[in-house]
């Protein structure tokens, strides 16, 4: 953690887990190459790693900790593999240059503000103001009014509607 030169990290085939904070605060770290062993990486795994540009997450990893790539502020593109079913809060909290998520049909659940704070998350606003990913209600903070949950909407996220204080009345379809 807070390792101020480090600028690469090659996980072995013999590591199953990246423990939580293992590498927050690597300030300079630009590269990570984990391999197909991985299964789980911990709770601010890479957290404020600000040169990170690419993650490659393998497809055998199935859990991923709250907060692992928050504020990683260079990343620009992410894919999700189909080993993963639950993304968890604050995934990618901050990450303020990220514009490509990838998010397969396994994706059952989104933690709250997952994506708050990217350029991808502010385009999807932009093209329906309800984001529902995979039937889940992610983010609703710029409706306003008297609003209607749309029908393809299976679950309501966590955070869905947090700090938005222009809606005065929601309806959830059947």
């Amino acid at each position: 953690r807070n390792m101020k030169k480090l600028t690469k990290v090659v996980i072995g085939k013999n590591v199953n887990k990246i423990g939580g904070n293992a590498f927050s605060g690597c300030e300079k770290l630009k590269n990570i190459t984990m391999s197909a062993s991985l299964q789980k990486m911990g709770r601010w795994c890479f957290e404020k790693c600000g040169e990170l540009v690419d993650i490659n997450i393998p497809g055998t990893v199935s859990s991923i900790g709250e907060d692992a790539f928050k504020d990683c502020k260079k990343i620009t593109s992410v894919v999700i593999p189909d080993s993963v079913t639950d993304i968890p809060s604050w995934l990618f909290y901050g990450c303020t240059n990220l514009a490509e998520i990838e998010i397969p049909p396994s994706v059952k659940h989104i933690g709250g503000r997952a994506a708050y704070g990217t350029k991808w998350l502010d385009e999807q606003r932009k093209e329906n103001p309800f984001v529902v990913i995979n039937g889940i209600l992610i983010d609703a903070q710029t409706v306003s009014g008297d609003v209607v949950i749309p029908d393809t909407v299976k679950k309501v996220g966590d955070s869905a509607f947090h700090t938005n204080r222009q809606v005065t009345s929601v309806v959830i379809p059947n």
